[in-house]
């Protein structure tokens, strides 16, 4: 019942009880007319809502900021009139749009057209519908929910890391860095101020922008001397938690790192291997773009593993004979002096890369 409603519905009952305290008939008369339009309201809404179908056009793959379109379609094969029919949906990642159809008589299709941006990674197998519409008088409000079987795979967007942000280090002889994306092969050491001389392509533009915005200047990465070509990098996730309290957006910020990770080594060529808690520590290989969508997905539907153990760490760690980095969302220096020692353990031959 809308506001409206209420308000008549109090006024109906007022009347009958006044009627009915005085013995004035007109009074009562008035009560039961008021109580009769809304039941006629109700019934009239009601017939209103029949035989309407809504179908829903979009993408089944969006990424976290990226702007996406749907197209929602309503058709009404029976039932009176409707005005001002809101239709609205829901997905997975925060993931909301809708729109408002003017009117909608029977045999009559409307189409609405919204964007809509997710806010986090997500995966739901259905997604739901709603409608949202009034009697002619307004005094009831009605509404009808559905679900479309449509999945949407909500990836993260991969991001790079921010001044100062350390979640993750490397082991290995050439570590691949970031600085793949400036054409260099060296350890990324992190970020100094852009002097004259420095190529455009090694500015951060991300953190430059932010440096900018707070009165800062230009920012450039800064790589230790490229070493040799490296075919194949090792990306180890891990959630061990040994002793202290985790935030819960560590685990969501750590991961939009290593897929953002994960895509710029397989933009250079670079073959990666994953191995996590959250995939219980089965290996997955990733060697081409089109790997990704695959990857992309088991990134989606990803869940913070719960008990893992040392042990399991450190038997990952001594496993790999090449380049490495491992990631996590428990602070490093709760890991990362036994973490040195399982890769030193391995041989003389494991050099420790930057962090980041």
């Amino acid at each position: 019942m809308s506001a409206r409603g209420y308000g008549w519905t109090a006024a109906s009952v007022t009347l009958a009880v006044a009627g009915l305290w005085w013995g004035n008939g007109v009074m009562l008369t008035l009560a039961l007319a008021g109580l009769l339009a809304l039941l006629v309201a109700w019934v009239v809404g009601r017939w209103q809502g029949r035989g309407i179908e809504v179908e829903w056009e979009g993408p089944r793959v969006v990424v976290v900021g990226m702007p996406a379109r749907v197209r929602m379609r309503v058709r009404k094969r029976a039932g009176g009139e409707l005005r001002g029919l809101d239709l609205s949906g829901d997905g997975p990642g925060g993931v909301a749009f809708g729109g408002r159809v003017p009117a909608l008589s029977a045999g009559q299709e409307m189409e609405v057209d919204d964007g809509f941006c997710a806010v986090r990674r997500g995966v739901r197998a259905h997604l739901g519908w709603r409608l949202a519409w009034s009697d002619p008088w307004g005094l009831f409000d009605f509404e009808k929910r559905g679900d479309w079987a449509k999945e949407m795979v909500v990836l993260p967007r991969g991001v790079r890391p921010l001044p100062g942000e350390v979640l993750s280090v490397g082991w290995g002889e050439a570590f691949p860095p970031r600085g793949l994306a400036t054409g260099e092969r060296g350890d990324w050491r992190g970020l100094r101020a852009h002097r004259p001389g420095d190529s455009p392509r090694a500015v951060r533009w991300p953190e430059s922008l932010r440096s900018v915005a707070s009165g800062g200047g230009l920012l450039v990465a800064e790589e230790d001397p490229p070493g040799g070509e490296v075919e194949q990098v090792t990306l180890i996730f891990h959630s061990l938690a040994e002793g202290g309290l985790i935030q819960p957006d560590r685990f969501e910020r750590a991961l939009a790192l290593w897929w953002g990770e994960t895509e710029l080594l397989v933009d250079a060529g670079i073959v990666v291997r994953w191995t996590a808690d959250f995939l219980e520590w089965v290996p997955l290989e990733i060697s081409r773009r089109g790997d990704l969508a695959v990857a992309g997905e088991v990134v989606a539907r990803a869940q913070r593993a719960k008990g893992t153990q040392r042990h399991e760490v450190e038997g990952r760690l001594q496993e790999v004979a090449g380049a490495l980095r491992i990631f996590s969302d428990v602070p490093m220096e709760r890991w990362e002096r036994w973490a040195g020692e399982a890769r030193v353990a391995r041989g003389p031959e494991v050099r420790k890369g930057g962090r980041r």
